[in-house]
């Protein structure tokens, strides 16, 4: 092998290796579905088409919670008096108004991304007034007390973009 070809090569592995030990930062992705993560995204979307906070209730981490609460009544000026009250008014109606209601069933697992302590699952899946295509749902998940609570959610379409 001439030096130009193995010059070559050893840059080729370098690349390579340097791609693959740092193109990917911080941030570990992964093509496999956490045990706990599809049954709490379905019950939540459900409860996000039915504005039900029974649920989400039991699953959001009280930083979540706190958050909510923290919104801002648009009618009022004020906060909202429970985390209840922000759930319904600033998560589930827009959605509802926005893209409709959840298509049950139809949740399909993307991929996950753990950074920082926090999981996030991604999911596609259908509501009744998308017609522009799926809605991502991103779920983050944080361990708290040795239970895997939700500490945020964010909802992604062509509807929602515009």
């Amino acid at each position: 092998m001439t030096n130009k070809k193995l010059t070559v090569s050893v840059l080729i592995i370098i690349i390579i290796l340097a791609i693959s030990l740092f193109g990917t930062g911080c941030a570990k992705k992964d093509i496999v579905e956490p045990d706990y993560s599809k049954a709490v995204a379905e019950d939540f979307l459900v409860s996000v088409s039915e504005s039900s906070y029974d649920f989400p209730s039991t699953v959001l981490s009280e930083n979540f919670k706190k958050s909510l609460k923290s919104m801002i009544n648009n009618e009022t000026g004020q906060e909202y008096a429970s985390d209840k009250d922000a759930f319904i008014n600033k998560i589930c109606k827009p959605i509802i108004e926005k893209i409709g209601t959840y298509e049950k069933g139809s949740l399909s697992f993307v991929k996950t991304l753990t950074e920082k302590g926090y999981v996030s699952v991604f999911y596609k899946t259908r509501f009744s007034k998308e017609t522009q295509g799926d809605v991502t749902v991103q779920f983050v998940f944080e361990e708290i007390n040795g239970k895997m609570l939700v500490g945020g959610l964010w909802f992604s379409s062509k509807t929602l973009k515009q």
